[in-house]
């Protein structure tokens, strides 16, 4: 039981400053500090026969159809739950016209949340645990075999470290692509109600069809700097550690778990966020989250009343996180015995 294979596709470890990469490599990691020997197969086909350890199976779209018999086999299965489990009704809150927009984003997340609820879940709870990567996701599933996991890796910036973060002088930051789903259309909104010029954009525009999608807004963000391309991790601490808040608005989210919220907080900065970030309900959560209905400018107004000119505790946060990923590893991982040394 001391051998575990984790079957994500296309798995490359210089991709893991993005999801699901990064949750892999956070588990892998975990997962060999606690005595584990850990390999990594593109396919559940690639299993070898007999294979009496565990398997941890990153969720797909196929997942949610068919198991495919894999909960009948020698080894433990888990599964990963990358994929979020949207239902209809999260795409109706999040907008169906910008659903329909951003339709070649979302469309296996729109298939998967047509499955019966009842189906996916039946499937899920074949297996001997799903880990889920969202607080919310965790909460909706109603199987007795779900955990919750919030892969977070610190000070994974390089060649940068937190001390190098100097004097913050950028009041408001968004980062990420010009998606709606993202949020950019909220940040563009909230530009434009409040006036400000202390705003920076770290907004991928590297390929045609992304400067495509930012067209739309740039007259909104004409008094913001903006900053294009893919930055390296250490271009990306540099830029995000001289700014106060973040503004991450994200509607849906491709993958669970968006890494750049945690690595904001990690920087010291306030967050506004929705529950889509996936750990918003932890004690000492240190931003605003945008209620359904509501405005980018009043969750930003609403954490100014709450918190004033005190700064969140981003220390107490993480720790929050770390016991509830103690818990889970305790629960699932335990650490092994050390084997004893040969001859």
């Amino acid at each position: 039981m001391n051998d575990i294979i984790i079957i994500i596709r296309d798995y490359n470890e210089n991709l893991a400053k993005r999801q699901p990469w990064y949750t892999i490599k956070f588990l892998i990691m975990a997962l060999k500090i606690r005595g584990y020997r850990v390999s990594v197969a593109p396919s559940i086909r690639e299993v070898p026969m007999g294979f009496s350890g565990i398997v941890v199976k990153t969720l797909s779209l196929s997942d949610l159809l068919w198991s495919g018999g894999a909960e009948n086999q020698s080894f433990r299965l888990y599964y990963l739950a990358t994929f979020p489990l949207y239902r209809i009704r999260d795409f109706w809150r999040a907008g169906f016209a910008a659903v329909f927009r951003n339709f070649g984003d979302l469309w296996r997340l729109l298939i998967g949340a047509t499955v019966p609820r009842f189906w996916v879940e039946r499937h899920l709870q074949k297996s001997q645990g799903v880990i889920f990567l969202s607080d919310v996701r965790y909460r909706q599933y109603r199987g007795d075999n779900g955990y919750l996991m919030i892969p977070f890796i610190k000070g994974n910036w390089g060649q940068a470290s937190l001390e190098m973060s100097g004097r913050k002088y950028v009041k408001y930051v968004y980062v990420g692509p010009p998606f709606e789903t993202r949020g950019i259309d909220l940040v563009a909104r909230f530009a434009l109600e409040s006036g400000t010029k202390n705003l920076r954009l770290l907004v991928r525009q590297e390929r045609p069809e992304l400067k495509d999608r930012f067209r739309p807004y740039a007259k909104a963000f004409r008094r913001a700097e903006v900053v294009e391309g893919m930055l390296s991790r250490n271009e990306l601490f540099t830029q995000l550690a001289q700014c106060e808040m973040a503004l991450l608005p994200f509607r849906l989210v491709m993958a669970e778990c968006p890494i750049v919220v945690l690595e904001a907080i990690e920087l010291g900065l306030q967050v506004i966020t929705t529950e889509e970030c996936g750990f918003a309900s932890f004690p000492f959560f240190p931003g605003s989250v945008v209620l359904p209905g509501s405005t980018l400018r009043h969750a930003v107004e609403k954490f100014k009343v709450t918190y004033g000119a005190d700064r969140a505790d981003a220390d107490s946060f993480f720790g929050a996180i770390e016991a509830s990923n103690s818990d889970f590893f305790d629960s699932v991982f335990p650490v092994l015995p050390a084997e004893p040394p040969r001859g």
